[in-house]
């Protein structure tokens, strides 16, 4: 999205991602806090169409931003979220492919880029849900 305008994918593809349970159940607690609202509809949505430039800057400067802090990453974008999402695609145990699909690359970029991960994956003993909901029970 750029100034309140969708914009294609770099490949011009759409994809479908995962929705983690931990997410899942945050966009229902919302969804039932508001007016019924169509599935498709945008889930950041002014009732007139995407956000703005100016909405979404002060979104993040207001919400995101305190909420990354409060989270100990005081530094955090919201695109660093994208690197997140990967990282616990890969530590469910998901292969290249997999990863590369969602994350709309081709594997070889996916692998150039978290191979350190995909390395590390093989010694963990916990899926990403399981991660999810530990570090909401650190955070206060």
């Amino acid at each position: 999205m750029a100034d309140g305008q969708l914009k294609p994918t770099k490949t011009g593809n759409t994809r479908r991602v995962v929705l983690f349970d931990a997410l899942r159940d945050d966009l229902d607690q919302l969804r039932a806090t508001q007016a019924p609202i169509d599935r498709d509809q945008l889930l950041f949505d002014t009732g007139t169409g995407p956000w703005s430039e100016t909405r979404w800057r002060n979104w993040r400067r207001r919400r995101f931003q305190p909420a990354a802090a409060a989270g100990g990453a005081p530094t955090a974008r919201p695109y660093d979220l994208r690197h997140s999402f990967v990282s616990l695609l890969i530590h469910e145990g998901m292969s290249v492919v997999e990863v590369a699909a969602q994350a709309g690359h081709q594997p070889s970029m996916c692998l150039s880029t978290y191979a350190h991960l995909f390395a590390e994956g093989a010694t963990l003993d916990r899926g990403a849900q399981r991660s999810i909901k530990l570090a909401r029970k650190a955070v206060p």
